[in-house]
């Protein structure tokens, strides 16, 4: 990190091997007590045009080069926000064999150092318009955030800013210290688009509740809006989650969980995230029924029957809403219950796996994170999930994901495991989002990939039995997926030498 007293800004350089120099801004003189906010990045292609990168370099038919900036800030911030709130010059440049409008940050000369911390300090105010206060101003001196914020409120804004924000969501992993597959990444964003309900399973320590909280305070741009709350053993009734009215006092008793979903309920233009750690040390159908039912039918749940007693905002049954995502955590020892059909039918299944000692203590294990449009991805409230029509005109890879389901459905129906209308479109959902986020090839190489991530995620959590019921099923599957599917292949694979030591095998250890 270097520090320009003269400017007021902080620099930072990294170089992405094979993709692109990463260099990030701050406007606060770094600290080495905590962390230090990145308020603007500025990519540039490693060569040629790479419209995945926010900055870029451009040359006029002079001769001159500029420094440009395609509007991509980051985060939860869409290009739209920031060409609407931007004050500076833009331009048109050819890219390719297409015209894009972009930011012009200076020409390249003795001045361009002012004109790029003239960009940094304007991408810092437009992110504090956002969050309702000047933060141009208020980010230099921690105590003038009493000025316009309560203590509970400053405390959330201040946390957040100081985490990195002004870059995407796998950067900000990167700049946290945490070194998440690219793959878990988009499949995580991707399962949160097409179903708002994803279990993370996994060892403990692995990564699954931090990689839902870090999410959650990276959407968390103006308030808090993640929450985890720890499942008790004791849970048993739906009033852990909804709460419940007290007959002693007439009163009804909320839960952390349900004032966190109406405060989702009041901000519907963001999303939510509820994090239930460790779900499954309870029976997860006996707390979290009303909750499924609600999200698959859309119907209101019940609070309470009784006309004359006051809960939350005076309601006697409340909408689960649509911003609102759930994620579960899953530990598997001997003092936990295993999902039902119900549940898993209704979630994305996400498996997270060790990593190595060495490739831990490397610092950074992946070369290259996601590829696609980041934008999309992490974007989750924009995808309206679409119906079969839609999919069917739209989809190149159709009769392949057809003829893929045929066979699954039809090597499961023989153990019992066969998966019905729901699995299926949700199946195909997460494959249009995916397509959509490669930017709709029209022949769509990489679908496997994503196959794969379903064939794990949606079909083979339901599988459980004695080596007898499914001894030649799972070595049917394997060898279907067998240079397909690999992360299907390798789970199938450790099925099956779990089946031969124990004679019972399930997808969940």
């Amino acid at each position: 990190m270097y520090w320009i007293s003269d400017l007021g800004i902080w620099y930072m350089y990294r170089f992405v091997e094979g993709s692109y120099h990463w260099n990030a801004f701050g406007t606060e003189k770094p600290s080495t007590d905590r962390p230090n906010a990145v308020w603007s990045v500025i990519n540039s292609p490693v060569e040629g045009i790479n419209k995945r990168t926010g900055g870029s370099f451009a040359r006029d038919p002079y001769g001159n080069h500029y420094l440009i900036h395609r509007g991509k800030i980051g985060g939860h911030y869409s290009k739209r926000i920031f060409e609407k709130n931007y004050r500076g010059e833009w331009t048109s440049v050819v890219a390719g064999d297409q015209v894009e409008k972009v930011v012009v940050i200076g020409k390249i000369d003795e001045t361009i150092p002012e004109k790029i911390r003239d960009f940094v300090y304007e991408v810092q105010r437009i992110k504090g318009m956002k969050a309702d206060f000047d933060l141009e101003e208020n980010s230099k001196k921690e105590t003038d955030l009493s000025q316009h914020l309560d203590k509970e409120t400053e405390a959330d804004i201040y946390q957040h800013l100081e985490r990195g924000k002004g870059t995407d969501f796998y950067q900000y992993l990167q700049l946290r210290g945490y070194y998440f597959s690219p793959e878990i990444v988009e499949n995580f964003l991707l399962s949160l688009r097409v179903k708002p309900f994803v279990i993370l399973t996994g060892n403990s320590g692995t990564g699954k509740t931090k990689l839902a909280q870090l999410y959650g305070q990276y959407i968390s741009t103006d308030k808090r809006r993640y929450l985890v709350v720890p499942v008790g053993a004791n849970w048993t009734e739906t009033r852990h989650i909804f709460g419940y009215l007290n007959i002693m006092t007439g009163k009804y008793q909320s839960t952390p969980a349900l004032d966190f979903i109406m405060t989702a309920r009041e901000d519907p233009d963001n999303p939510y995230i509820l994090i239930l750690d460790e779900m499954n040390l309870s029976h997860v159908e006996r707390y979290f029924s009303d909750f499924l039912s609600a999200i698959e039918s859309g119907e209101p749940v019940p609070l309470h029957d009784d006309p004359e007693r006051d809960v939350p905002s005076k309601i006697s049954k409340i909408n689960i809403p649509e911003n609102l995502k759930v994620v579960g955590t899953v530990n598997v020892d001997e003092t936990t219950y295993m999902f039902s059909p119900k549940v898993l039918d209704r979630a994305n299944t996400i498996e997270f796996e060790t990593l190595k000692p060495g490739k831990y203590l490397e610092g950074n294990p992946h070369e290259q994170g996601p590829t696609g449009d980041v934008e999309f991805l992490e974007n989750i409230m924009e995808y309206t999930p679409e119906q079969l029509e839609v999919l069917k005109d739209e989809l190149p890879i159709w009769n392949k994901l057809v003829e893929e389901l045929d066979f699954f459905h039809e090597t499961l129906r023989a153990p019992g495991f066969d998966f019905g209308f729901r699995v299926t479109l949700e199946i195909l959902r997460f494959m249009h989002a995916a397509w959509i986020y490669e930017k709709k090839p029209g022949r769509w190489e990489n679908w496997e990939r994503y196959m794969d991530a379903q064939i794990k995620q949606k079909i083979l959590p339901k599988i459980h039995g004695p080596e007898r019921l499914l001894r030649d099923t799972l070595e049917e599957l394997r060898k279907h997926c067998r240079d397909r599917f690999p992360e299907s292949e390798k789970k199938l694979e450790e099925m099956q030498n779990t089946l031969k030591t124990q004679r019972y095998a399930s997808f969940i250890r």
